[in-house]
């Protein structure tokens, strides 16, 4: 699957900053939807099958800070709302719950 979401080697690095000053071309490239799919850019689903992939990147990755799109694109009002209440009252909300969980066994470890 390659490195994990958010980890980059010193050369990525070198290649976004190359790419951000306008003297590089984006260094993923331009992803099919279907890709970032596969290699965990994009996330959809129920809570049920959302919630175990965001676990785990934060799992893995333990970042202090984490955006998250709640929708993107053409999507209806009714289901913006939608995506927009799941993912507080389920999704982060369970992401959250483990975080404080791993927390407390790395304080008391």
């Amino acid at each position: 699957m390659g490195e994990p979401v958010g980890l980059f080697s010193p050369q990525l690095r070198r290649n976004f900053v190359e790419f951000a000053v306008g003297r590089a071309e984006n260094p993923r490239g331009r992803p099919t939807f279907e890709q970032q799919v596969a290699d965990g850019r994009v996330f959809f689903g129920t809570p049920k099958t959302v919630i175990p992939k965001l676990r785990r990147v934060l799992e893995e990755t333990r970042p202090s800070i984490y955006g998250i799109w709640g929708n993107d694109g053409k999507v209806s009002n009714e289901d913006a709302r939608t995506c927009i209440r799941l993912l507080g009252q389920e999704s982060c909300r369970q992401c959250a719950r483990s975080a404080r969980n791993w927390a407390s066994r790395t304080r008391s470890s």
